[in-house]
């Protein structure tokens, strides 16, 4: 003679209130039945652990109301009918993020700390861990940088009129938020330049100035000729050569 299923259909059971018996069984034959919580959630539930008060609710007879409560940017605002199964039930809330997006997070994670957004503080803080001073795409930047290539890159093909003959940066400006400080953003239409041509890039040496003002304060590029090292070896080669021609002349009269 089949088992008789006693129908539950409409009590209730502490907070449970039964809604239908569920089609299918437990792989043991077990019958479950649909039931609701007061809390609004809703789950299969064992006739015979409704029957010997073995559940009474969904659980939330025991959770602590975080409902109002701040985690990190999270916002409870409500608790989620729905419960998250990994093994067994974990109680959610809707939060809303300062952010302004909702999302659903598991208590415990709230609790510990884990969850504090909906992901935008982590974004937030990758961009601000790799972000320097977020001032490289302007022209102050680019400034710094090829007054950096005029005096120690060797392949610089400007390179001998700067760092080959000496002028250098001042430690204070091997930082660019120094030097920024110090400088500022570039005007319209100027750029940077030495007040002393033979001195270097360094606080009370350089100034934002046009182009004719650069041209007028350029050092004298003759000066600069005559002192070259290749001019001298010529001079040098000259005079080998010339005191070789005289004494090929004197051998040849002896």
């Amino acid at each position: 003679m089949p088992n008789l299923i006693i129908d539950l259909t409409g009590q209730r059971f502490g907070r449970w209130t039964v809604l239908a018996l569920h089609p299918e069984r437990s792989r043991f034959g077990a019958v479950r039945w649909l039931c609701r919580c007061d809390c609004g959630s809703e789950r299969t539930v064992y006739g015979k652990s409704l029957r010997r008060g073995e559940t009474t609710s969904c659980g939330c007879a025991r959770l602590v109301d975080l409902t109002g409560q701040r985690f990190g940017r999270w916002q409870v605002l409500a608790l989620h009918p729905e419960r998250k199964r990994q093994g067994r039930y974990y109680a959610i809330w809707l939060c809303r993020c300062d952010c302004g997006s909702e999302g659903i997070v598991v208590a415990s994670k709230l609790r510990s700390g884990w969850s504090k957004s909906c992901g935008c503080l982590r974004r937030e803080t990758t961009v601000k861990r790799n972000t320097k001073h977020g001032l490289s795409h302007t022209r102050a930047y680019q400034v710094w940088r090829n007054m950096k290539v005029r005096c120690f890159n060797p392949r610089y093909r400007g390179y001998s009129c700067y760092g080959g003959r000496g002028i250098t940066i001042c430690e204070r400006w091997l930082i660019f938020e120094n030097f920024y400080a110090d400088m500022g953003n570039p005007p319209d239409g100027l750029s940077i330049d030495r007040i002393d041509p033979d001195g270097n890039y360094q606080p009370g040496n350089c100034r934002w100035a046009t182009a004719a003002e650069q041209i007028a304060n350029r050092r004298p590029q003759q000066k600069w000729r005559r002192k070259r090292s290749s001019l001298a070896a010529l001079q040098a080669y000259v005079a080998v050569t010339q005191r070789s021609e005289a004494a090929s002349r004197e051998a040849a009269q002896s």
